[in-house]
């Protein structure tokens, strides 16, 4: 019998930290009703389609879950990435998640692009401050998010991707 880990399959993704003017995150509130993990925080984005690369991926998924249109090139290069593995309705996956930074005024998400499946998990969505993810006692992912956020808003230049954990503390 093979264990879990030798049977997971890899889901690498790309997806935006999306950072308001007022130095603030946009997350969505993820639950799957057919899970027992908590509702849990996370960046717009999702898994690679055939073909594409993380910065594809990231753009797409923005697009789809906000309405938000940005090129693959104008997200630039990744500003982090997280590994870990997870279980989503029974199967083990491995995620490398690539993630990308873009700045922007607040603004309301759009949900027309959304898919069946974001329908069903996404639960709704809010602007965080830094101080709020780290006051929270929700999952929120990756951790590290709030730090990576404060050095989004203050105009740093990322040379190489932060690694931060997948999983929270």
């Amino acid at each position: 019998m093979r264990r879990a880990t030798e049977m997971r399959r890899d889901r690498p993704s790309g997806r935006v930290i999306v950072v308001d003017d007022d130095g603030r995150v946009l997350l969505f509130s993820v639950l799957d009703a057919l899970d027992v993990k908590p509702t849990t925080w996370v960046t717009p984005g999702g898994g690679l389609e055939k073909g594409e690369s993380p910065a594809e991926a990231a753009s797409r998924e923005l697009a789809e879950e906000t309405g938000l249109l940005v090129g693959p090139d104008d997200l630039g290069g990744p500003v982090a990435v997280a590994r870990g593995d997870w279980v989503f309705r029974g199967a083990p996956l491995y995620s490398e998640d690539w993630f990308f930074a873009w700045r922007t005024p607040a603004f309301e998400p759009d949900r027309s692009r959304w898919t069946e499946l974001e329908r069903e998990l996404h639960r709704g969505w809010r602007w965080w401050a830094p101080g709020e993810l780290e006051a929270t006692q929700e999952p929120v992912l990756p951790a590290g998010l709030a730090a990576l956020v404060r050095r989004i808003a203050a105009g740093e230049h990322f040379a190489e991707p932060v690694v931060l954990s997948w999983l929270a503390p």
